[in-house]
């Protein structure tokens, strides 16, 4: 028996492939002392184990994490690489602000790839997707597995790093993989024509090696990202999850504001002059809007059991101030 260091790279209902630091993969159980101490073994873990000479052997200690998500769940990731279809299924700007958030609080890049341009008929999504991530100081790739337009500046984006894709289901990340790598051979699935959403193909998290340094993760879609059931983002950190937001935070009257319409908040300010023309506003007004959406979450945390106490919420000054594009959030 022999020791080993190693990347996790797949989690099969607690059976973990693992990468030794010689190339090896090794099936690995975790071992009873890390179960039993309540530690968690996901894929991007580094540890260390031991070699059972046989294929198979025993993750003993897991190294510290740099970053974690819960959704997808991957730890010790460089970029988040949002995928967002450009037809159908629509994904609203709220679900992609949370990952944006997550991946910020994280200290991971963030990549937003628009999949499906090739079905889009007037180009006005990507345009919207485009400037207001852009202004958000996220970097935008438009690609189409189908036409290959984009695949190579974002595999170029890739490279020499630990990536994983996030997004809802049927957006497309498993076909946009397939085209970046296509020995993965990720299964595709159709679009439901009744609830307009993808059915969900890939069912666990699991890292591909694409390079000696780089790692592609693909993730299951989701539909709903709940933030507040995990309490993930408190409220004192709202700043480092919206850093292009900062601005107007640090110029709020009270130090703990909530952005939820206190009297001198600053972000609230900045949204009273939101245009009824929003879309065609610029893209700085449109984040700010959405952010402030999404900082109800915060306000409110996971302490809150049932629907009953999460109906009781006091009517936000936002409520009004987001008519324009409820269709988004």
């Amino acid at each position: 028996m022999s020791l080993f260091d190693g990347r996790v790279r797949k989690d099969n209902a607690g059976l973990f492939t693992v990468e030794a630091a010689d190339g090896a993969l090794l099936c690995c159980r975790a071992a009873t002392r890390l179960r039993n101490g309540g530690q968690g073994v996901k894929p991007g873990d580094l540890v260390r184990g031991e070699d059972n000479g046989d294929g198979t052997g025993f993750i003993t200690a897991v190294l510290p994490r740099r970053n974690d998500f819960i959704r997808p769940s991957v730890c010790n990731i460089d970029l988040l690489v949002i995928a967002v279809s450009a037809s159908t299924p629509a994904t609203p700007l709220y679900n992609i602000d949370k990952q944006t958030a997550l991946a910020a609080l994280n200290g991971a890049d963030c990549c937003i790839a628009v999949t499906k341009h090739d079905t889009e008929t007037d180009g006005a999504r990507t345009e919207l997707l485009r400037r207001v991530y852009t202004q958000a100081g996220c970097e935008v790739v438009v690609t189409s597995a189908a036409t290959g337009e984009g695949v190579d500046a974002l595999r170029r984006r890739l490279e020499g790093h630990v990536s994983a894709f996030s997004g809802a289901s049927g957006v497309g990340k498993s076909s946009l993989m397939n085209a970046l790598y296509p020995a993965f051979s990720a299964q595709v699935g159709e679009i439901s024509g009744r609830i307009a959403r993808g059915r969900n193909t890939t069912r666990l998290t699991e890292l591909f090696k694409a390079g000696p340094s780089t790692y592609v993760a693909d993730t299951p879609g989701f539909t709903m990202l709940d933030l507040v059931r995990y309490d993930i983002i408190p409220l004192e950190r709202i700043h480092d999850a919206f850093p292009d937001l900062r601005p107007y935070m640090d110029r709020c009257r009270y130090r703990k504001c909530t952005h939820t319409g206190e009297d001198g908040c600053a972000v609230a300010a900045a949204v009273e002059d939101l245009a009824p023309d929003a879309f065609n506003g610029s893209a700085d007004q449109l984040r700010l809007g959405v952010k402030i959406v999404v900082n109800r979450t915060y306000r409110y945390p996971a302490r809150r059991r049932n629907r009953a106490d999460a109906d009781s919420r006091p009517p936000l000054l936002l409520d009004q101030r987001t008519a324009g594009f409820q269709d988004l959030l």
